[in-house]
């Protein structure tokens, strides 16, 4: 009751004629019945192929790869018209315009995995799958973060580095290379500057990315949030990172965190009561986050 009062606060002074945009993927939402939906489609095959072979040819004159811009439409078909889908592979096509590469991509066995709510993700999996080893890990471990989180660049990089992800010859800092890596990711639009912070580095992933994320990483990285953490038993052997975003009483359900003993990083979101126990089950922990702790004096020696 305290969350709905909460949230509906804002609108009981709101002035006449107001309106509220309630948008969802989900097909499955019921509306009020005075309501009536806008369906929101992708983008009409003519303009999306326009947008589509800019993203995927780049400067070069499509013209002149007439085998590549068949495979391209075979491609851009199984889009949905998505903007997102177009820039994410678009990008992956545009480092390599040879029909080999192209017509690997066109074959994937992804193509051919079903998805119910969301036709897009294939095309998504692909841009990951394509990453080199190290931008799959940094890329992958972000989805312990919340939806819409906002990335200071310093904070992911100093992330990254702490979990051992970022290498070098000894020729530059862990942190440049880091800061490379985040770049990189940008430049596949897996991670895009926060509007609402323009100058300020910092970074969202938009939400397809982010289910994405979660997609791909389940049984290693793991989001406590409203109640999943009902799944955190099932994947107890095998989780290595993990962020709680959930309330008191949550954590006690599973037992807070004693069987993470393989655990390497532990994020707080959340204002939580801690119980210094807890620590005393992380012999593994490279990365720790206790921002939203509450009433928590000091850490166990075993810990360091």
């Amino acid at each position: 009751m305290k969350e709905w009062e909460a949230f509906y606060t804002p609108f009981r002074t709101g002035l006449g004629g107001s309106m509220v945009l309630l948008t969802t993927r989900s097909p499955k939402v019921d509306f009020v019945s005075n309501i009536i939906p806008v369906e929101l489609k992708g983008l009409p095959t003519d303009i999306f192929w326009e947008f589509f072979s800019k993203c995927a040819f780049g400067k070069h004159d499509p013209k002149s790869y007439p085998e590549l811009q068949d495979i391209g439409h075979s491609i851009a078909d199984r889009l949905c018209g998505s903007p997102l889908a177009a820039k994410t592979l678009g990008r992956l096509f545009n480092g390599n315009l040879t029909e080999r590469h192209w017509r690997d991509i066109l074959n994937n066995e992804l193509w051919q995995l079903s998805y119910e709510e969301n036709e897009i993700l294939p095309a998504l999996q692909l841009s990951y799958l394509y990453l080199p080893w190290d931008l799959k890990r940094c890329f992958a471990v972000c989805s312990i973060f919340p939806e819409d989180y906002s990335f200071k660049r310093d904070e992911i990089v100093a992330f990254w580095v702490a979990l051992c992800f970022v290498e070098t010859d000894g020729s530059m800092r862990l942190e440049e290379m880091g800061y490379r890596h985040m770049d990189d990711l940008r430049s596949r639009f897996l991670f895009q500057i926060d509007p609402k912070f323009p100058n300020e580095h910092r970074y969202v992933k938009h939400d397809l990315i982010h289910d994405m994320a979660q997609f791909i990483s389940v049984g290693e990285c793991f989001l406590m949030q409203g109640l999943s953490y009902m799944d955190l038993h099932r994947q107890v052997q095998t989780i290595r990172h993990m962020s709680i975003e959930v309330d008191n009483e949550a954590p006690r359900r599973i037992g807070g965190i004693l069987h993470l003993k393989k655990m390497h990083s532990l994020r707080i979101g959340m204002r939580l009561k801690a119980e210094v126990s807890w620590f005393h089950h992380l012999p593994n922990i490279l990365f720790l986050s206790l921002k939203g702790f509450k009433q928590l004096v000091k850490l166990p020696k075993s810990i360091f």
